[in-house]
C-alpha cells in the first residue's frame, strides 16, 4: 500500500521526469518495491525467528500501515489540489500534467478501495 501510494507521489512531484519514461524511472520505481518488501520481510523474519513477540510484530506493522496511509493522503491531496488549479486555469495547462493527475488519482482511489474492500471482510 505504501510503495504504491510513494511511486504516485513520485509520479506526481516528478511528473515530467516520469513521463518520459527513462531508465531511471524504472529504476526508482524498483527501488521503492525492494525497501518496501525489505521492510515487511524483515518484520516477518525478526518475529517469525523469535526477536520479538507478535505483539511487536502488530505494532510494527500498524506503524508502517499509518506510515503507509500518511503518504497516500498526502499524494491524493497533493494530486486533487495540483488539479483544481490547473484546470482552474491559475496554473500553466499542460495536458499531459493533467492527464498524470487523473491517473494517479484514478489509481490511488483503487487503491482505497481496494484496501476497504479487503477490511470488510473481517
Amino acid at each position: 500500500f505504501g510503495s504504491i501510494a510513494f511511486e504516485r507521489y513520485i509520479a506526481t512531484r516528478f511528473w515530467r521526469w516520469y513521463e518520459r519514461r527513462e531508465p531511471s524511472v524504472a529504476i526508482v520505481l524498483i527501488a521503492i518495491e525492494i525497501v518496501a518488501n525489505i521492510v515487511s520481510m524483515s518484520n516477518v523474519l525478526l518475529c517469525v525467528n523469535g526477536y520479538y513477540p507478535h505483539e511487536a510484530n502488530l505494532v510494527v506493522f500498524a506503524v508502517i500501515m499509518m506510515i503507509s496511509f500518511a503518504i497516500f493522503a498526502y499524494a491524493y491531496l497533493q494530486n486533487l489540489k495540483l488539479f483544481k488549479s490547473i484546470t482552474s486555469f491559475s496554473k500553466q495547462y499542460s495536458v499531459a500534467r493533467i492527464f498524470q493527475m487523473k491517473e494517479n488519482m484514478r489509481v490511488l482511489k483503487v487503491c482505497l478501495s481496494f484496501k476497504h474492500s479487503n477490511n470488510s471482510m473481517f
